[in-house]
């Protein structure tokens, strides 16, 4: 059975509830589309990225705890077994951890991360 649009934001939510924030990746060309679980509008703009030819290749989460961010990536299930898509996602995490660290006043040499 195909995964659709709606089963993957469906699992998607369900996870979101165990995150402080928890993104979508989806790779619309040479671009990689954040949906955070907190936008509007999830399946739409799900579906639409699909249409358009993008590929949704797994989750960016972090839980955020007493000025510590825990880090998650998860590839979808269909994907798991290409290598490249988790190297994809752990570069985007480092990104957002740069951000989230900025954020909170902190420089790269200050280890609150923890990435899982």
């Amino acid at each position: 059975m195909m995964t659709t649009a709606g089963d993957i934001v469906d699992r998607f939510n369900a996870e979101a509830r165990s995150f402080t924030r928890l993104a979508l990746v989806v790779v619309l060309g040479s671009e990689a589309r954040l949906m955070w679980s907190d936008g509007a509008n999830l399946r739409l703009r799900l579906n639409s990225y699909i249409e358009a030819g993008g590929v949704p290749i797994g989750t960016i989460g972090y839980i955020e705890a007493r000025n510590r961010m825990e880090c998650h990536i998860k590839v979808l299930d269909e994907l798991s077994e290409v290598p490249s898509i988790k190297a994809h996602l752990t570069r985007l995490l480092h990104e957002i951890q740069a951000r989230w660290m900025e954020s909170h006043g902190m420089n790269p040499g200050q280890s609150n991360l923890l990435t899982v």
